[in-house]
């Protein structure tokens, strides 16, 4: 179970569930059910990845209740459901390097309370 239960009463507030529940209904064993087909999970996937990565998110996906296999196959059903990778890949420009960078460092920080945060995201996500 992803966070707890969901109910027909507050899926609503939750707009990526309600497309990932339409794309992914997984059950823990073999078989995604998509639409009104069945697909058999037969094929294996192999990738190099860092220990401590890889340890790192089977215990996040273990909090939400999902094994590895389901959330790579929640990623790539995503992929092909957005004909693409689901989130922006970018270069940052030489602005954006240096302010992470003076940020690693712990240079040029401000305190910002949750409120001042949620301001300054809600501001720009009208502007977007």
């Amino acid at each position: 179970m992803i966070g707890g239960s969901l109910s027909l009463k507050n899926i609503k507030n939750y707009p990526n569930i309600l497309k990932i529940v339409a794309l992914l209904c997984c059950n823990s064993t073999t078989k995604i059910y998509q639409e009104e087909s069945v697909m058999a999970l037969n094929s294996v996937v192999r990738a190099r990845v860092d220990s401590n990565l890889k340890a790192e998110v089977e215990e996040l996906f273990k909090q939400l209740g999902l094994s590895t296999s389901q959330a790579i196959n929640m990623f790539l059903n995503m992929v092909k459901y957005e004909k693409g990778l689901p989130f922006d890949v970018k270069i940052p420009n030489e602005k954006t390097r240096r302010v992470v960078e003076e940020a690693r460092r712990g240079e040029n920080l401000e305190e910002v309370s949750l409120n001042e945060l949620k301001k300054i995201v809600g501001a720009y996500g009208k502007n977007t």
